[in-house]
């Protein structure tokens, strides 16, 4: 399906305008296709912005990425600041959870890999309990860095090629989970593949979710700095406060120079 698709920056991070529902309906094109390579979707928040801003192989990943969905309510408010609201946020949990109700249907098959030990197994249990006609491929949790040993991150990739799972999540954690993704795309067999941060550790019950009236207001980062603030802390604090100020200093610039909308053709 070839089409227009709207996108706006936040810095150097695009994001493209769509709805959830609209998401799916693409991710089941890809699901079907059958293209040379895996469609891509990134899942952009704060952090996002914050790394795009400061590595500039980061925001090509996502300017190459067949889409990039908001995955943060701080994108939704800021866009309509800056004019063009994005219709609604696009949970990295809610994505894999609706993504596993739409292969059930399919009869298609699921990878998983990275999150805490035993986070993996745990999530692709919950989800074939949910969706019996799912398919679970394959689980694996490399330890950290995996990806710097030649034979540790061969075997990862040749378990998922053996595999051929119609969709691989892969939750490593920004950069790392995109960075991986873009060194190995040529070589995996899956239609579709989407980083997705903690999922895991969610979907798995190791990490509680913000309840929902603090994930509406913006306030689902506050949560989870005070879960865990050592290792959330201080991202959060630095995080925030650059998307603060690239909005603000867009918002500015915009009044005088005009929008920063894309149209480009959508990827399929």
């Amino acid at each position: 399906m070839e089409g227009k698709r709207n996108r706006i920056h936040f810095g150097q991070a695009l994001v493209d305008v769509i709805t959830k529902q609209e998401v799916l309906a693409q991710a089941q094109g890809f699901l079907r296709g059958n293209r040379a390579e895996p469609a891509v979707i990134a899942t952009v928040n704060a952090q996002f912005v914050h790394l795009a801003g400061r590595q500039s192989r980061f925001a090509a990943f996502l300017q190459r990425a067949d889409l990039s969905v908001p995955d943060g309510m701080s994108l939704v408010f800021a866009s309509r600041l800056l004019g063009h609201p994005l219709p609604e946020r696009i949970s990295g949990v809610d994505l894999a959870e609706d993504l596993g109700a739409l292969l059930d249907k399919l009869g298609g098959s699921i990878y998983l890999l990275g999150g805490r030990v035993g986070a993996a197994a745990t999530s692709a249990r919950e989800l074939q309990n949910r969706y019996p006609n799912l398919r679970i491929a394959g689980v694996a949790c490399p330890p950290p860095g995996f990806e710097k040993l030649p034979l540790a991150a061969a075997a990862v990739v040749e378990k998922i090629q053996a595999a051929r799972p119609d969709l691989l999540l892969v939750c490593l954690g920004a950069p790392k989970q995109e960075y991986w993704i873009e060194e190995n795309l040529p070589k995996l067999p899956c239609k579709l593949v989407i980083g997705l941060g903690s999922t895991f550790d969610v979907l798995s019950g190791q990490v509680r979710r913000a309840p929902a009236w603090m994930q509406k207001h913006c306030l689902e980062w506050l949560f989870r700095a005070c879960s865990e603030p050592n290792r959330l802390g201080w991202r959060y604090l630095y995080g925030n406060s650059y998307f603060s100020s690239v909005v603000f200093g867009q918002a500015v610039a915009q009044a005088f120079h005009g929008d920063r909308v894309v149209k480009g053709e959508a990827k399929q």
